[in-house]
């Protein structure tokens, strides 16, 4: 809750200069049900072992925070600003030898894992006006460059299981990354009526050896056509990224709800 207070304060400290002058405005917040799938890998001074974020650390999907804002001072261009913060825990019974960092850990020991992954998009972009299609309906076009920050957080720790045991005999592993990449960024939004409107949007760029894309859908529900939506849509990223020893390659998906306002 404290991540999601900071990261709110500092959106609202970015976007309310802009947005009181703005010619639109949208801001929303919601909840992305993301499942997680791929493998987590670090290897700071030589080989470890590639360890799948279901079946081995034994993450489930979990229910995160998304918070977005796009501001257009003018008609023909923007500000888009998007949150998602991550975070999975679980403590399993490990079944097989295996090493993370420095450390081994064995095949009877009891394993304390956490993972926070957090990501921050932000890009200018520039904005085709309305075409329109019908009485009421139109498509627009966005399309710009921008950048993501990935920051991962990771900590795998043996739970002691011998009272004896002191604190610095218990192994531990807490790699913490940041990495920020430039991105190209596109979206298309359909309306074909005052009431409903389709959103497509895409983040993509790839560097040496470190991918990173990110593709969504969304229905949004204008009731009455007035300031206030609902929206419902599916997110799907795919992050490969290798740093300092730290290897993730993995996909995270998943439906999301979120609620906002339009003007």
């Amino acid at each position: 809750m404290k991540r999601l207070k900071i990261i709110g304060m500092t959106l609202a400290i970015l976007i309310l200069p802009l947005a009181v002058s703005a010619a639109s405005f949208e801001i929303a917040a919601g909840a992305w049900y993301v499942n997680p799938d791929g493998d987590l890998a670090y290897s700071p001074n030589g080989a470890s072992t590639s360890l799948d974020l279901e079946d081995r650390f034994g993450f489930d999907s979990e229910w995160e925070p998304v918070i977005r804002a796009k501001i257009e001072p003018a008609e023909l261009f923007g500000i888009y600003l998007k949150a998602t913060p991550m975070g999975f825990d679980s403590t399993e019974d490990n079944s097989f030898e295996f090493a993370f960092g420095d450390t081994v850990f064995f095949g009877d020991d009891v394993i304390d894992s956490e993972f926070f992954l957090n990501i921050y998009d932000a890009a200018l972009y520039l904005s085709t006006p309305f075409i329109e299609t019908g009485p009421t309906g139109g498509i627009d076009l966005d399309v710009g460059v921008g950048a993501r920050v990935v920051h991962i957080d990771t900590e795998v720790e043996r739970i002691p299981l011998d009272d004896d045991i002191v604190e610095g005999d218990v192994l531990e592993e807490n790699p913490d990354e940041t990495v920020t990449y430039p991105m190209i960024f596109a979206a298309l939004e359909m309306q074909p009526t005052d009431m409903i409107s389709v959103e497509l949007e895409g983040w993509g760029m790839a560097i040496s050896n470190d991918q990173v894309y990110s593709f969504s859908g969304m229905l949004k529900f204008i009731p009455g056509g007035g300031p206030f939506m609902i929206n419902a849509g599916y997110r799907a990223d795919f992050l490969n990224i290798e740093k300092s020893g730290l290897n993730l390659d993995a996909d995270f998906t998943g439906p999301f709800a979120e609620v906002g306002l339009r003007f």
